[in-house]
C-alpha cells in the first residue's frame, strides 16, 4: 500500500493486520489474521488442501494464539475511513457466508448418504438433537404440565393430537428413489429429521415430559444463590420461552421441531431453577467436545485456580449482563448457559481428577438420542439413494476444493487476506486511493506471513506496530521485575521452570531448552534440545509397546524442531493448555511506522539479548477448538 495517506482516514476506523509467530506443527510458518474490532478473520488450512476463512472473536482468537499456544502476536494498524471499513468487514461477511452455505450443503450431503447407507443395512434408529434432554420414563414434571397448560390454552385441547396425526401421516412419504432423488436438495435426509424431530417434540409437549437425570448442570461456584433481580428476569425470561414455544408451534420453519426441544428443555431448566433458588442450565456440550488432560495434572494448583477463578468471573458478569437488559436477555442466557457449562466440567474435572470436554466458539445445547421409526423403502431402494447421493457429494467436493483450495505460496493464510482486502473496493485503482497505496499478494515476499508486518510497515509510514508478547515471556517479565535476570537460569528449560509444567502440555514434542527468549546461545541450547530428544527417543522405542509410541513421536518431532534452532531460528514455543484468560502485565506496546517489535513496559534487560521469531513456509494452522 504505497502513496499517501489513505482518502478520508481519520483516526476513526482502521485495518489491523496481524501476525502470529511460529509453532511447531502446522503452524510452523506462522500465520496471519485481520481484525476489524471485535472480530477475527483468518484462513485456515484443513486436511485435502482446503483453505478456509474462520471468523473468531477477538478476545477468544488472542487467548488461543497469545495465552494457551504461547505465540507472541504482532499487530500493525492501518488507519481508512469509515466508509472503507465498512466496504472490507462487508466483503469478508460475505465472503465467510457464501463459504459456510457450500460447507453446510456439504455436511447436509455427507450425513443424508451415511444415514441411507444405515438405513439400507437395516438399522432404522435415527439421532434426533436436542431429544437426549428429555427422560425416556413417562414421569412428567410440573413446569412441562404448566407448559402444555399455556399451549392448549391457547391452540385448543384437541390441537396437540391433531398435529401429532397429521405429521404421522407425513412421515409416509415417498421413499429415497422418487421423485427428486436426483436432486439433493432438499435432501430426504434431512427432511425426514426435521419430520421426526417435529413428532417427537409434540410429543413430549403432550406428554409433559421430564427432563433426564443428567440434563442440568449447577456449580457450586457460579455466584451463589439467585437474586431478587435474578428472579426477576428469569421469571421474564420463562414468560418469554413460552411465547417462544407457541411461536415455534404455530410456524411452519423446517427446523421447528429442533427448536422447540431445545426452548422446551430450557423452559424447564429454569422453571428448576426458580424453585431451587440457584441456577440450573443444560448441559451445552455435544458428541463432538474433546477431552482435556487430566485435570489434576492441568497447570499446577496455581494454574488450576486461576482457572476457576476465570471461569467464575465470566459467569457471574453474564448473569449480571442476563439481568441488565431484557431486549438481549435470549442471547445473554445462551451465552450464559455455556459459561455455565464450561465452569460446571471444570470443576467436576479439578474435583475428581478426571479430563474434561472442551468445546471451542458459540456452543448450544443439542445433546442427541436415537429414535426408531418404520420407514417406507427397501434396503434396495435406499442403497440406490445413497449412490446417487454419493455423486451429488463429490460434485459438491469439487466445487469446494476449486474455490477453496490451498498452495504454499500463491493462496496461503497471507495472500488470501490481502487479496479480500483488495477485492472489496471495485478496482485496484479504487483500492489504492482507499487504502493509499496497493499491496498485491505476495508482493515483498509477504506470502511468507513473517514478512507480513515488514511489508505493511515499509508501505504504510503512518501506520502503528504493537507487539503483544506470548503468556511465558509476559511471565519471565513479572519474574524479573520480582527476582531479577538470574531466575533465566531457572526458567530457561522445561525442569526446573515454574511457568511451564511437562504434564500440563502433554501433547508437546521433546525438548529441553526455551529458545524463544535468546539469540546468541540458541544454536548451543538448540544442540542440547536434539541431544536431549534423541535420548528419549531411545527410551520411546523400548516403551512403543506400552505407550503405543506416543513418547517416540514426541521425541521425533522435538528432534526436527530443534534443527531451525542450531541455525538461530526459533520454531517451537511449547503450550499453555491451562492458561488463564488475562495473563499478568501489559500485553504490548505501540510503535509508528516499523515493524520491530518494541519492549515491553517496564521489561528488565534479559541476560541474553532477545532475536526475534524466524518463521520459514508452512501450513496455516488448523481451526483451534
Amino acid at each position: 500500500m504505497l502513496g499517501a495517506p489513505p482518502c478520508g482516514a481519520q483516526e476513526t476506523a482502521a485495518l489491523e493486520f496481524l501476525y502470529i509467530d511460529a509453532a511447531s506443527g502446522e503452524a510452523a510458518g506462522g500465520h496471519a489474521a485481520l481484525r476489524l474490532h471485535e472480530t477475527v478473520f483468518h484462513y485456515e488450512y484443513h486436511p485435502g488442501g482446503l483453505l478456509l476463512l474462520a471468523r473468531d472473536c477477538w478476545e477468544e482468537f488472542l487467548h488461543d494464539y497469545n495465552d494457551r499456544q504461547n505465540r507472541s502476536v504482532t499487530l500493525t494498524r492501518v488507519p481508512v475511513s469509515q466508509d472503507s471499513y465498512d466496504r472490507v468487514r462487508s466483503h469478508f461477511l460475505g465472503r465467510y457466508v457464501l463459504q459456510e452455505r457450500r460447507l453446510l450443503c456439504l455436511k447436509q450431503l455427507e450425513e443424508e448418504r451415511a444415514l441411507l447407507l444405515q438405513l439400507a443395512a437395516g438399522e432404522d434408529a435415527v439421532a434426533l438433537e436436542g431429544l437426549g434432554f428429555f427422560s425416556q420414563a413417562r414421569a412428567s414434571a410440573r413446569a412441562a404440565r404448566a407448559l402444555r397448560s399455556i399451549v392448549l390454552c391457547r391452540f385448543g385441547d384437541a390441537w396437540l393430537a391433531a398435529r401429532l396425526d397429521a405429521v404421522r401421516g407425513e412421515l409416509e412419504m415417498s421413499p429415497p428413489g422418487g421423485p427428486g432423488a436426483h436432486d439433493p436438495a432438499p435432501l430426504w435426509g434431512v427432511r425426514l429429521r426435521e419430520r421426526l424431530a417435529w413428532r417427537e417434540a409434540l410429543a413430549l409437549l403432550q406428554d409433559a415430559r421430564e427432563l433426564a437425570g443428567d440434563a442440568l448442570l449447577t456449580s457450586a461456584g457460579n455466584g451463589g444463590p439467585l437474586t431478587n433481580e435474578e428472579r426477576a428476569a428469569a421469571e421474564e425470561f420463562c414468560r418469554q420461552l413460552a411465547d417462544s414455544v407457541a411461536t415455534l408451534l404455530a410456524s411452519s420453519r423446517p427446523d421447528r421441531g429442533t427448536a422447540l426441544l431445545l426452548q422446551m428443555a430450557r423452559y424447564q431448566a429454569l422453571c428448576r431453577s426458580l424453585r431451587a433458588g440457584s441456577l440450573l442450565t443444560l448441559d451445552p456440550f455435544s458428541e463432538r467436545a474433546e477431552r482435556l488432560a487430566p485435570a489434576a495434572a492441568v497447570a499446577g494448583d496455581q494454574g488450576r485456580e486461576s482457572l476457576l477463578q476465570d471461569a467464575r468471573a465470566e459467569v457471574a458478569a453474564l448473569r449480571q449482563a442476563f439481568v441488565a437488559d431484557a431486549s438481549l436477555r435470549a442471547i445473554a442466557y445462551a451465552r450464559l448457559e455455556a459459561a455455565q457449562g464450561r465452569l460446571s466440567e471444570l470443576e467436576r474435572a479439578v474435583r475428581l481428577g478426571i479430563s474434561a470436554r472442551v468445546e471451542g466458539g458459540h456452543i448450544l445445547p443439542c445433546r442427541s438420542r436415537a429414535v426408531r421409526t418404520r420407514l417406507p423403502g427397501t434396503p434396495a431402494e435406499f442403497s440406490r439413494a445413497a449412490r446417487l447421493t454419493a455423486l451429488s457429494l463429490d460434485s459438491c467436493r469439487k466445487e469446494l476444493a476449486e474455490a477453496e483450495r490451498y498452495h504454499l505460496i500463491t493462496q496461503n493464510c497471507v495472500t488470501e487476506l490481502v487479496r479480500d482486502v483488495n477485492e472489496s473496493f471495485a478496482s485496484p485503482e479504487q483500492a489504492r486511493e482507499r487504502l493509499g497505496g496497493l499491496l498485491e499478494p505476495g508482493q515483498r515476499l509477504s506470502f511468507i506471513p513473517c514478512q507480513l508486518p515488514a511489508a505493511l510497515a515499509a508501505a504504510c509510514p503512518w501506520s502503528e506496530t504493537t507487539s503483544l508478547p506470548s503468556y511465558r515471556l509476559r511471565q519471565l517479565d513479572r519474574l524479573y521485575e520480582e527476582s531479577g535476570p538470574l531466575v533465566w537460569l531457572r526458567e530457561s528449560n522445561t525442569l526446573t521452570s515454574s511457568v511451564y509444567s511437562p504434564s500440563q502440555a502433554s501433547a508437546d514434542d521433546v525438548f529441553l531448552f526455551f529458545t524463544d527468549d535468546v539469540a546468541t546461545p540458541r544454536p548451543l541450547l538448540g544442540s542440547a534440545n536434539l541431544l536431549y530428544a534423541s535420548a528419549h527417543a531411545v527410551g520411546g522405542l523400548l516403551l512403543a509397546p506400552l505407550d503405543r509410541g506416543e513418547l517416540l513421536v514426541r521425541s521425533l518431532r522435538g528432534m526436527f524442531y530443534s534443527l531451525p534452532e542450531i541455525v538461530f531460528f526459533n520454531v517451537r514455543k511449547g503450550s499453555f493448555p491451562g492458561a488463564p484468560r488475562h495473563g499478568p502485565g501489559p500485553r504490548g506496546r505501540t510503535t509508528r511506522g516499523s515493524a520491530v517489535r518494541s519492549p515491553r513496559n517496564g521489561a528488565t534487560p534479559r541476560p541474553w539479548p532477545r532475536q526475534r521469531s524466524a518463521s520459514g513456509r508452512g501450513r496455516c494452522p488448523r481451526a483451534p477448538d
